[in-house]
């Protein structure tokens, strides 16, 4: 079973919301094989494909084209030739969505199957999978493999984004991860990671092993202080989430530390005081390796809690937004606090939110309650 799931999963790149944007790169480095000449695993020689719908006539589509597709630039197949029919990205991290376990199987057994199935039956599909679990070819349609040159995926790319889950799949994940990473980096893309700390992927110790070595690709470090100890060994002393004590000092002191280390340009973390299951304070705090600044955001009362899930990815989507929209560090921060709260009041783990929603609450009154 280990071995199958382990083949599902090293293609996801596991970000959610409006994330996506960032992770295109990852995508597009894991479709077309030979813009790295590194790939030597059995999956991945194997290749992966973008597989539509039968009756979509779309056949090919440039390395621009794909990257907006995934970025929800690009949402109507009539953009690209085809017919008046949204577009619907599928990700192998979406399966769960549509089938259960019992379904897929024990050891994901029937996953060919159901992922042949769903593209059958859904008209305006767009599913990255490997070639593996194309069990039926004849039952679909295949976007044209196009090979892509590393200068291709990286040209006009502002940022790259990646997670310890990635590195945690498998050894020749952390392998592609940090060959990735090399290649942002000459290329000028700022880069970004989310720790988070994944007990089921990989232990303590082989965490820290890999993900000391992947910190000096990274300009901007996401966190929560759990993270922050399991996968770098560093952690905020006085801090009981439980009992709603945050030692903020604490962070600063972990921050500075992590920065003196790995060069770090901000140090950024989500902050919660679990009142209940039902009632948390949500807030952040992030440290600037330029000015040596640290600033605490505002608090927000999230109460009645909808769903957590989703909650830590939107908050790094939302400070990752603000930075590139230009805002200074504190207003990305408190763009991105925004964003994870209003997330915490929507079922699913896909932050349903616009722009001015966020930016809304972000200027709000200073009571902190989460309105929507």
């Amino acid at each position: 079973m280990k071995k199958v799931f382990e083949r599902i999963i090293e293609g996801i790149l596991t970000c959610s919301g409006f994330v996506t944007s960032i992770t295109i790169l990852l995508i597009v480095l894991f479709l077309f094989t030979e813009a790295f000449g590194l790939f030597s695993s059995k999956v991945i020689e194997e290749g992966y494909v973008l597989a539509l719908n039968k009756d979509n006539k779309v056949s090919e589509l440039t390395p621009m084209q794909i990257k907006d597709v995934f970025d929800e630039e690009i949402t109507n197949w009539k953009e690209l030739g085809g017919e008046d029919l949204p577009i619907r990205v599928f990700r192998l991290e979406d399966i769960t969505h549509y089938y259960s376990e019992e379904e897929l199987g024990e050891a994901y057994e029937n996953a060919g199957e159901k992922i042949m199935e769903l593209i059958q039956k859904t008209p305006g599909i767009v599913a990255f999978i490997p070639q593996k679990f194309v069990v039926r070819p004849d039952a679909v349609h295949f976007i044209k493999d196009n090979t892509i040159s590393v200068k291709e995926v990286f040209a006009g790319a502002e940022w790259f984004h990646f997670t310890g889950i990635t590195p945690a799949i498998s050894d020749s994940a952390a392998e592609l991860t940090e060959a990735a990473l090399k290649k942002a980096k000459e290329h000028g893309v700022k880069v970004s990671v989310d720790l988070n700390f994944r007990k089921k992927l990989w232990t303590s110790e082989k965490a820290q092993q890999v993900m000391t070595r992947l910190m000096k690709y990274v300009d901007v470090c996401i966190g929560n202080e759990e993270d922050a100890n399991l996968v770098l060994g560093f952690k905020p002393e006085g801090s009981d989430v439980t009992s709603g004590n945050l030692k903020l000092s604490g962070y600063q002191s972990i921050f500075e530390q992590m920065t003196q280390k790995f060069g770090f340009e901000y140090c950024v973390s989500s902050l919660r005081v679990s009142r209940s299951a039902s009632d948390n304070g949500w807030s952040a705090c992030i440290y600037s390796g330029k000015t040596g600044e640290f600033y605490h955001s505002r608090e927000y009362s999230i109460t009645p809690i909808v769903d957590r899930v989703g909650g830590g990815d939107s908050f790094a989507a939302g400070v990752i937004c603000g930075l590139l929209d230009g805002k200074d560090f504190k207003e990305a921060l408190e763009f991105g606090v925004a964003a994870s709260a209003l997330k915490h009041t929507i079922p699913g783990d896909v932050n349903l939110v616009t722009r001015k929603e966020v930016e809304t609450l972000a200027g709000g009154d200073a009571s902190g309650r989460v309105q929507r």
